[in-house]
């Protein structure tokens, strides 16, 4: 169902295809760049993990 919201103008939609690939491996590789320059020497990459600590039952009874 066309909306004919758009139309392709010398290009055809494999290449629109082609190009969209292009552009997701680009930002895939800044995102990749982007995390090895922030992280610190030494640390494990804990990329979207959360620690959390509770203090224990044995801490509170010493």
């Amino acid at each position: 169902m066309a909306l004919g919201i758009y139309e392709y103008v010398n290009i055809t939609p494999f290449w629109v295809f082609v190009m969209g690939i292009f552009q997701a491996l680009l930002i895939y590789g800044y995102h990749k760049w982007q995390e090895g320059i922030f992280q610190k020497d030494g640390s494990q990459d804990t990329a979207g993990e959360l620690e959390i600590r509770l203090p224990s039952l044995r801490d509170k009874a010493k």
